[in-house]
């Protein structure tokens, strides 16, 4: 298909990422195809169509078509949707519909699951890997992290965020100082677990 659609899985993981309720991402996902508000596409189809003027030839015997759009009616005849393998399946009327590779419109999607608006307050001003490359040689420079009985300045964890502020200001970036807490253990974590 193409980037105006998109697969099962990739519209399960954006209704999960934007959903209220991101544990139901596919009953809420089902509902919407459900009640028309999804379009889709199934990339292969076989099996005896329901309706007359379905899009698929025939309807006595098997059929076979490629790219076909699925219409609203198709979905409420018991489909049984296979998230993980990209398909549907149902046994009505005798003989299995089976459509495989089901695309969605991604226009239809982002419209009913719309990204969160966006977080208020400041944007990071500081460069967290750039941060943590400068640490890192600070500390071999100096021989270790900081410890109580080193030398001034580099005994404590206040004294690693006062050396980052030096360092962000002679960058010409800036960041508070709960931030570049967060930054400083974190690094630390990091660099210790490497260590071991």
């Amino acid at each position: 298909m193409n980037s105006k659609w998109m697969d099962l899985g990739e519209a399960v993981a954006l209704v999960a990422a934007r959903a209220r309720n991101p544990g139901d991402a596919y009953g809420e996902l089902r509902k919407a195809i459900d009640r028309g508000e999804v379009k889709a596409r199934a990339g292969h189809v076989t099996g005896i169509p329901y309706r007359p003027g379905d899009g698929l030839a025939g309807l006595d015997k098997p059929s076979e078509r490629d790219n076909w759009p699925i219409p609203t009616w198709a979905w409420r005849t018991g489909l049984e949707i296979d998230w993980r393998g990209g398909g549907a399946r149902s046994a009505a009327a005798g003989t299995p519909l089976v459509l495989a590779d089901i695309h969605l419109r991604r226009a239809d999607v982002e419209r009913l699951w719309p990204p969160a608006p966006a977080q208020g307050g400041r944007p990071p001003a500081a460069d967290r890997e750039a941060v943590k490359l400068v640490v890192e040689a600070e500390i071999k420079r100096r021989g270790g992290f900081p410890e109580r009985d080193g030398e001034k300045g580099w005994r404590t964890k206040a004294d690693l965020v006062r050396f980052v502020h030096g360092v962000l200001a002679d960058r010409g970036e800036s960041a508070g100082d709960s931030t570049v807490g967060r930054y400083v253990t974190t690094i630390l974590e990091e660099l210790r677990a490497a260590q071991n």
